[in-house]
Formats: C-alpha cells, structure tokens, sequence
C-alpha cells in the first residue's frame, strides 16, 4: 500500500489531476518501483482520489509520506556485527542506526554515546550508561577505496 501511495503522489505532482488514459500512458512509460505493473491499478485508483490537488501539494504529501520511512534520507554502510551477522550502519541527526537489510533494529543516540572510534576494519561505539559494554562493529575490508564526506563522518 505504501509503494502505491507514494507512486500515486509523484504521478499527481508529475500530472497534476486525474485522466485515466494519461495515467496509464504515463506509468506504461516510467517505472517507480519494482515489479510496478502489478499495482498500476491501485496507483490509478488512488490517483483518481486526489482530484484537485495541485502538483505542489503532492509535492508536500511525498515528503510528509517518505519523512516518516526508516530509511529516508540515509546512507547505509554494510559492516558485520560481533557475530558475523550482516547489518548496515547510518550516521544521522538522532546518532548512529543499526539496520537488518530495510529494518532498524537499534538506535544509538548521540545523547548516549561516548566515545566512536574507527580503527582498521572495527567500528567501535561506546556509550554512557553501560558499565563495560562495548558495542563493536566490522566494516568492509580495507582494501576496497573509501571517500570521507567531513559533514557527517560517513565512510562509502
């Protein structure tokens, strides 16, 4: 429902009001999502819902839809946990997001961390409130090229 949704806003901020023929044509033509032929019709239907609303105003419906997504606006870098397990690290304006491929599982606050340190291939976070826990993480082996962006501390 949520592709569909924000599908059915970029085609009403790319068109403006509902023409069932248009909307068709035009989602022949541009694909959004995966696998998008599947829900052309929902896309439509919720189109048509939106009647008099003006590209602007999707605009604003896009943002206020993706803002309230796990993954708007960050950069995942794969690492490994202290098991081996696969995860993705963020850095954002809270602090520092673990993921499980699209799932948060946690959140570091920056008002909880101490101290961040990146030595060689470990990423190592620990935080006020725990008496000898570390958390540590593995990132990508150190032979593959990494770019420093200065504004957020973050490795791709």
């Amino acid at each position: 429902m949520l592709k569909s949704r924000c599908v059915c806003v970029c085609v009403a901020a790319e068109l403006g009001d509902y023409d069932e023929e248009l909307d068709y044509q035009h989602l022949e033509m541009k694909h959004y999502v995966p696998n998008q032929e599947y829900l052309d019709h929902k896309i439509i239907k919720l189109h048509k819902r939106h009647k008099g609303v003006s590209p602007a105003d999707s605009d604003i419906q896009l943002l206020e839809v993706a803002r309230k997504l796990d993954m708007y606006g960050i950069r995942p870098h794969a690492a490994h946990d202290g098991e081996g397990m696969r995860i993705n690290l963020a850095v954002t304006h809270s602090g520092v997001l673990v993921f499980q491929g699209n799932t948060k599982i946690n959140t570091f606050s920056w008002a909880k961390i101490r101290k961040l340190s990146f030595k060689r291939k470990h990423f190592l976070i620990k935080l006020y409130d725990t008496v000898g826990v570390r958390t540590l993480f593995a990132t990508t082996p150190m032979n593959e090229p990494k770019h420093y962006d200065h504004s957020f501390c973050n490795w791709y």
